[in-house]
């Protein structure tokens, strides 16, 4: 799999965006809030489950990002491979049907749970097919080239950055995916996995979307693991991150949140589980300025009336 690498900067600026899910002006409010900046960047799922804002956010994201700047999205890449409703065939819909009705006979609660799972994905199938009916002609072009472009690469100096949506691993030909860290359960076997494969690539930082929780991960000299969520407490600042010695073993992998937020219904349970600490309706981004020694970086959260 292609690492998309950009040249190596002495001075630079970055702003981080990813999760926008259709969601234009929130969009075009985060880069003003994060301003003149020498690059921005994309970590994926462009595009939401409608029609509304799908090209407006394409053509932001084309005029301010950039192709080169992007990676793909489970989202994206879930449009490209949808097949337009008229196009569905009957055996398709009986496949689906026979499916659950086995899973009846051999264990009726994972049964009940494909039919629920299934009924949204289906409703969430005619969304995106909708919207891909929707999507101007350079615009879908835009999502196709998106195609395979699943990690990014640049570096700042002698440090090294990555930046996926959920599929790092990739990176080594792996086709696990990553899930953000969004549960807790699994979040210090998912990471301790990432921080190994991010030091046998010598990667000093990882930049993900997909959970739409922002996060700051660690991983110091002696293996010791931190996890922080960025609650909306933090008064919305941002956290900051200093990344002065390229020497310093310490690993980092930073979940940016999502510029949407939570909002779909098919995500109710993780709104549940999260609005008693997150508000899962603010918006999410980061920001990191490099002056030859030190990259700092900022993850922000913020509520739409900002300025």
């Amino acid at each position: 799999m292609p690492l998309y690498k950009q040249p190596s900067r002495s001075i630079a600026s970055y702003g981080f965006f990813s999760d926008i899910h259709s969601a234009a002006e929130k969009l075009e409010l985060c880069l003003e809030l994060v301003g003149d900046v020498d690059h921005n960047i994309c970590c994926g799922d462009l595009l939401g489950y409608g029609s509304n804002g799908a090209n407006e956010t394409i053509n932001l994201v084309a005029n301010n990002i950039g192709i080169e700047n992007c990676v793909i999205g489970d989202g994206d890449e879930e449009l490209l491979k949808t097949v337009p409703i008229e196009d569905m065939t009957s055996e398709m819909f009986e496949l689906m049907y026979d499916h659950n009705e086995n899973l009846k006979k051999e264990n009726p609660r994972e049964a009940k749970d494909y039919r629920e799972r299934n009924e949204g994905n289906f409703a969430r199938y005619l969304a995106i097919s909708e919207m891909k009916k929707h999507l101007t002609e350079n615009n879908s072009k835009f999502i196709e080239k998106l195609e395979d472009r699943y990690v990014g690469q640049f570096t700042l100096g002698n440090i090294q950055f990555v930046y996926a949506h959920s599929d790092y691993y990739k990176l080594n030909g792996n086709n696990r995916k990553l899930n953000g860290f969004s549960r807790k359960t699994d979040a210090p076997l998912r990471l301790e996995k990432t921080f190994y494969v991010m030091g046998k690539n010598k990667h000093k930082c990882l930049i993900l979307g997909h959970s739409h929780i922002p996060f700051i991960a660690s991983m110091d000299a002696n293996g010791e693991i931190s996890l922080r969520y960025v609650y909306v407490n933090s008064n919305g600042n941002g956290k900051e991150i200093i990344l002065d010695d390229p020497d310093d073993p310490t690993l980092h992998v930073l979940g940016l949140g999502s510029v949407f937020g939570i909002k779909y219904p098919n995500m109710r349970k993780r709104r549940r589980k999260n609005e008693p600490f997150f508000d899962t309706s603010k918006m999410s981004f980061g920001k990191m300025d490099y002056d030859g020694n030190n990259a700092v970086f900022e993850l922000f959260v913020k509520s739409v009336n900002e300025n």
